[in-house]
């Protein structure tokens, strides 16, 4: 394995990148839906599952999904023997949570078994998770939050259901709701957000916060706690002579060098030069 979110407090999703021989082998079901994509070269797997024989050559990019509840039995095999994947689990009660919200409380929950799919979203995702994964950030909790959740609105949209919302269908939060959501934001920025709580304080489901406060406020959960954090430390900066890394504590930030690389990404200029410009 070359890395992983094990040590990451992501608590919707795990993710991990590895580097694998050829196996072959029978595999008892797990609770939550797998997501596997070739990285580097093809793959030819044959697999068995729900009494199904499935045999497909992967390309790299390809999405080959395992639901959760299903034993499988796979053989595989690659050209120059080891290839790296990338490995995503998204949490049942994520489809289940979300497939409800979008269609009812007696939608269909029932992921299919897919092999070699080519689903530009769900790549893009993935792609971005592993790019997480290689360069970790203090602030991506929330951030693999809102996209575990967007991967689980995505296939309970697209396979668990089998037919997508109509245009005019798509919700938003209410003014209300909307309130009470950047309300706890702003009370507890100092700490670890998360988007369940964010929910809980709007009296929402979490997959409808991800999808519905970005339709509500035209920006993401995540993004929104990111720029707030930026807005009090550019306050901080400007009217308090606390030292740096108190602000960044208080804004919620791990360290003063993750406030450093957020502000001057948001500012273009560095919490010292705001300080220095009041």
């Amino acid at each position: 394995m070359h890395c992983s979110s094990e040590t990451a407090d992501w608590s919707s999703l795990f993710a991990c990148i590895c580097s694998e021989a050829p196996f072959e082998g029978s595999f008892a079901a797990v609770k939550d839906h797998l997501i596997v994509i070739p990285l580097d070269k093809p793959v030819r797997i044959a697999r068995q599952i729900g009494g199904e024989r499935q045999e497909q050559i992967l390309l790299p990019g390809s999405v080959t999904i395992t639901p959760g509840g299903a034993d499988f039995a796979m053989q595989t095999s690659s050209a120059g023997n080891s290839y790296d994947t990338l490995h995503l689990y998204i949490r049942d009660e994520s489809i289940r949570e979300i497939s409800r919200d979008m269609f009812g409380p007696q939608a269909a929950t029932d992921l299919p078994p897919s092999v070699g799919i080519m689903d530009d979203i769900l790549r893009a995702i993935a792609f971005e998770i592993r790019k997480m994964l290689m360069e970790p950030a203090p602030a991506d909790r929330i951030y693999a939050e809102s996209l575990s959740q967007t991967i689980a609105a995505h296939l309970a949209r697209t396979l668990v259901s089998g037919r997508s919302l109509k245009a005019d269908e798509p919700r938003k939060l209410t003014p209300q709701q909307c309130k009470r959501a950047i309300e706890y934001i702003e009370e507890y920025l100092g700490e670890s957000l998360t988007l369940a709580g964010i929910a809980k304080a709007a009296g929402v489901s979490t997959g409808r916060l991800n999808n519905e406060f970005r339709r509500s406020m035209a920006i993401a959960p995540y993004q929104y706690v990111m720029n707030a954090r930026v807005r009090r430390a550019n306050a901080l900066l400007s009217t308090s002579d606390l030292s740096l890394a108190e602000i960044a504590l208080r804004c919620g930030f791990s360290n003063q060098q993750h406030m450093t690389r957020i502000v001057r990404r948001a500012t273009g200029r560095t919490p010292g030069a705001i300080r220095r410009a009041r």
